[in-house]
């Protein structure tokens, strides 16, 4: 039972990527597909546990140099092909179809996530950009190398601590190594997840990626290699193993389907979601080990489920960057097409198993633990100088600089624009350019003065990070009116109590607008604020009814202390979102912008909350909706200008270049309401 090859693992190992694969394909009802990696966790844990603990039971030590030869004969030759032809394609194509966006814009980033993946530590990357809330939302074609790196990392200590435990229970003079190390490991498991736990409430989108939050379910499997011997050793051949394992397997797979339908993806992964998917694959494990019987196994044991299963690896490393530049190609994929996309990986992937994976892994030559480990060594420094040579070569993508006083004022949206000689910010700088006070971080202590700090008039300006993208506009109009402006902006959060914050990825969100309670009052006496202007963003995904009460309400119960302030306050309507170039649409966009248009009603989608809770509030609404949007549509590229830096926050060019008209429209609402006339004053 031990060293047999089980061919429900195998088959296990192809439910594993199918999930994935269907996943990232956007298949109707797979919501959790990316479950599939726990599987492999699991498995991981299981099977090289299993193997190093056998060996060091028969010869009292573990062979290192012997398995990390394995297992860089094994992985490293067919990752290193893929990053190699990533790489291949982010240098070559771009030169065979200049107005080619996407691997323009995303070429450094993507150079550094080679040299990352090559050194199977990118997931920390990933992690760190999880939580930069100005971070790009366009995935990696490497953003699957995060789980191999984990699992590289897994390989790298976990025959180091296993041999450490035999060593300590041998000198001990412990007989029983198996104790010992099941006591270690349930230690670690128990750390882990409560890490893990907690780690996925506070910072759940870093929590996704870390290795620290997914060791639990690889020493879960690592404790079912322990265990299970001595259990399937004692039960096979019992009445009740024959009728409790088929159960026991059933339900198992039951649990990683299920799970990969019902896990929701608001709730926090891995946390406590992830012990379903865990079980489950845990619970197939023990049923195989009892004897389950083939009936039961008859779907994981077929011919294509074993097709899978072996090309399982290979199928993962191709799948993601093929999907990746036919999105880059295409823009957004339907379903049929993402399939399609998909189908297609499995050429290379086949490729990839027949003369890469399979020559390496068994090739005569390599079988000597040295020439393993100097393979692996090559292997990962080529990916590295990969990566650092294609840093060095030139992007197609222009480079504009506009100084701020040079920018033209847009003044009327006649039509959506259908062409475009040179876009004003190129894609690349407007991915850099920031508001004034991001770089001081004066944003992130939620305070910010700018403009002149003795002039007489003093506005400030209240939200989150689209009150920070209004900040261009309001320091031309500070200039021009002699303003003293102060911003209080916290990026991702709302200034509503008890409201869902606008990004998961901060935990000051849940303090924030007791903060803004707290600070907006005594700021209003000490420095004589004239006028608030209230920014924040729509409700970016698809709101149902009952987020949108919820907000709305949220924002009615906890804006009464704006009217406690005594000082006129307005509410700066959202501004509309929209298709970034080369993300959301096709990317041969240079030639042709009207596919990049977006139509109003999505744009717009989600602003209700605010909107209605600044008229419950009799809140005047300062509003610019017209200067985005003609005829229904809202455009990417207004008079060569590139309206948004992502899907929902302005460019600091294009927020310069409406200057006059919010001034304008500012003016209006201050006559309208019969305001101090000393804010108009020039």
């Amino acid at each position: 039972m031990s060293t047999a090859f089980r061919n429900d693992i195998q088959g296990l190992r192809a439910v594993a990527v199918l999930l994935v694969l269907l996943y990232h394909a956007s298949v109707p009802y797979v919501t959790a597909g990316f479950i599939g990696v726990d599987v492999f966790f699991v498995l991981s844990g299981y099977l090289i546990t299993g193997l190093l603990i056998r060996e060091l039971e028969t010869t009292g030590t573990i062979r290192l140099l012997d398995f990390y030869a394995k297992r860089a004969r094994r992985l490293l030759p067919a990752s290193f092909t893929v990053l190699g032809a990533v790489a291949a394609v982010l240098f070559i194509v771009p030169r065979w179809i200049p107005d080619l966006v996407i691997p323009q814009l995303y070429g450094r980033s993507i150079s550094w996530d080679i040299q990352r993946s090559g050194l199977y530590i990118v997931n920390w990357l990933f992690a760190e950009r999880a939580v930069d809330y100005h971070s790009t939302d366009v995935p990696s074609p490497l953003q699957h190398f995060w789980s191999l790196s984990v699992e590289e990392q897994f390989y790298a200590v976990w025959p180091l601590l296993i041999l450490a435990v035999g060593f300590a229970a041998a000198s001990l003079g412990i007989r029983r190594t198996r104790r010992t190390l099941l006591a270690v490991l349930a230690i670690i498991t128990a750390l882990s997840f409560a890490y893990s736990y907690r780690y996925s409430i506070t910072e759940p989108a870093r929590a996704y990626f870390v290795t620290t939050t997914r060791v639990w379910e690889m020493s879960s499997g690592a404790m079912l290699a322990v265990l299970l011997p001595g259990v399937a050793e004692r039960l096979r051949g019992r009445s009740a193993a024959r009728h409790l394992a088929p159960a026991i397997t059933i339900g198992g797979l039951v649990l990683i389907v299920g799970s990969s339908v019902f896990i929701g993806a608001s709730m926090p992964f891995p946390g406590t979601a992830a012990l379903v998917p865990v079980t489950g694959t845990s619970a197939v494990l023990a049923g195989g080990s009892l004897g389950a019987t083939p009936g039961v196994t008859r779907v994981l044991e077929s011919s294509p489920m074993q097709w899978l299963g072996e090309r399982s690896y290979s199928l993962y490393l191709w799948h993601w960057p093929v999907l990746w530049f036919a999105m880059a190609l295409f823009g957004t994929l339907s379903v049929a097409q993402s399939v399609l996309a998909i189908m297609i990986s499995f050429i290379p992937a086949a490729g990839s198993y027949r003369w890469i994976e399979q020559p390496f892994r068994h090739h005569r030559s390599l079988v000597q633990p040295i020439r393993g480990v100097a393979l692996g060594g090559v292997a990962t420094v080529a990916a590295y100088m990969l990566g650092a040579l294609l840093l060095q070569t030139t992007t197609n993508v222009e480079q504009t600089v506009v100084a701020a006083e040079d920018v033209p004022q847009v003044v009327e949206v006649l039509g959506v624009q259908v062409t475009a000689e040179e876009i004003t910010p190129s894609f690349m700088d407007a991915r850099e350019e920031l508001p004034a006070g991001y770089e001081s971080g004066c944003f992130d202590e939620f305070r910010c003065s700018l403009g002149n700090p003795r002039a007489d008039i003093h506005v400030l300006i209240l939200g989150n990070s689209h009150a920070a993208h209004w900040v261009p506009t309001l320091e031309g109009l500070a200039a021009e009116r002699d303003w003293r402006l102060t911003v209080m902006a916290a990026s991702g959060c709302r200034t509503a109590i008890g409201a869902p914050s606008a990004s998961k990825r901060f935990e000051r969100c849940e303090t924030w607008p007791d903060a803004v309670r707290a600070k907006l009052p005594s700021i209003v006496d000490e420095h004589g604020v004239d006028l608030v202007l209230v920014s924040e963003n729509r409700i970016l995904h698809d709101p149902t009814d009952a987020e949108r009460t919820l907000l709305t309400n949220a924002y009615i119960a906890s804006w009464d202390y704006l009217g406690q302030i005594d000082v006129p306050v307005a509410v700066v309507r959202p501004v509309p979102g929209g298709n970034v170039i080369g993300l959301d649409c096709p990317s041969l966009l240079v030639g042709d912008l009207v596919d990049c248009a977006t139509p109003i009603d999505k744009a717009i989608n989600g602003e209700r909350p605010i909107i209605d809770a600044a008229a419950a509030h009799d809140l005047p609404l300062l509003d610019l909706t017209d200067y985005f949007c003609v005829d229904g549509m809202c455009p990417a590229v207004i008079d060569d200008l590139l309206v948004r830096r992502d899907n929902n926050h302005l460019t600091v060019t294009f927020a310069r270049a409406l200057t006059n008209a919010f001034g304008e429209r500012l003016d209006q609402l201050i006559h309208d309401r019969s305001w101090d006339e000393a804010l108009t004053a020039r």
